[in-house]
């Protein structure tokens, strides 16, 4: 068997694992992030199958005593197939990890993807950050790497409707609670709710530290977590 045919078969195969991942996961998620083109996603897509189908055929390449055809294709399946199981696997590893700390009866999660700022109310009330904008050079290099957007946590311990009760309650956690700076944040989208923050910006394993500390201090409320998108 020539060289050009095994890295062919071995491309083969590559190229097989990545439409099976491609059709049930990847596709949608790169149409996420470039929801506003039509044709910028399957470019992604072509672009995507590359690293598969030049691992299938170099790993296909390496094994030069194999001259069945169909068992060099078999060989091109393993690297990209084993690349994908890794990736998925780290993915749900990292995902279970966070629903299990968020679905604590103690405290709830909401999702802030999409925050804006309303007019300014009396008092001392901070707003939540817009995620930053992304230009279309790092949106595609998302969508062929396969990369999430660094997500921050906000640890909330109260979500009061008014400001003054907001304010009233972060003057009491930082009246009574030490190591603790409460703030207040607006409502954002339609959530007519005050956040009261004692914990922002913060790596989801910080973010669940303090927010069980605060519960074994106290702190009046659940408090819980919240998601941004930087």
């Amino acid at each position: 068997m020539t060289w050009k045919k095994r890295l062919a078969l071995g491309g083969l195969g590559g190229l097989l694992v990545y439409l099976v991942n491609l059709y049930h996961v990847e596709y949608e998620r790169m149409i996420l992030i470039m929801p506003d083109y039509d044709w910028l996603p399957q470019i992604a897509a072509v672009v995507a199958a590359v690293p598969f189908m030049v691992a299938g055929g170099i790993w296909a390449l390496v094994h030069v005593a194999e001259t069945r055809a169909f068992r060099v294709f078999e060989i091109g399946l393993l690297v990209p197939a084993l690349f994908v199981a890794y990736i998925a696997g780290a993915e749900l590893g990292r995902t279970r990890t966070e629903l299990y700390q968020v679905s604590d009866p103690r405290a709830a999660t909401t999702a802030l993807s999409s925050p804006w700022e309303r007019p300014a109310w009396e008092g001392s009330a901070r707003t939540f950050p817009m995620p930053a904008g992304e230009g279309l050079e790092m949106k595609f290099m998302r969508a062929i790497s396969g990369v999430e957007r660094e997500r921050s946590w906000f640890v909330v311990a109260d979500s009061p409707r008014t400001l003054e009760a907001a304010l009233e309650q972060a003057e009491a956690v930082n009246r009574d609670q030490r190591g603790y700076k409460a703030a207040v944040y607006r409502p954002y989208g339609e959530n007519p709710f005050f956040r009261v923050v004692i914990g922002a910006d913060l790596p989801f394993h910080q973010a669940v530290q303090l927010r069980d500390k605060a519960i074994e201090a106290g702190i009046q409320a659940e408090p819980r977590l919240i998601q941004h998108r930087k």
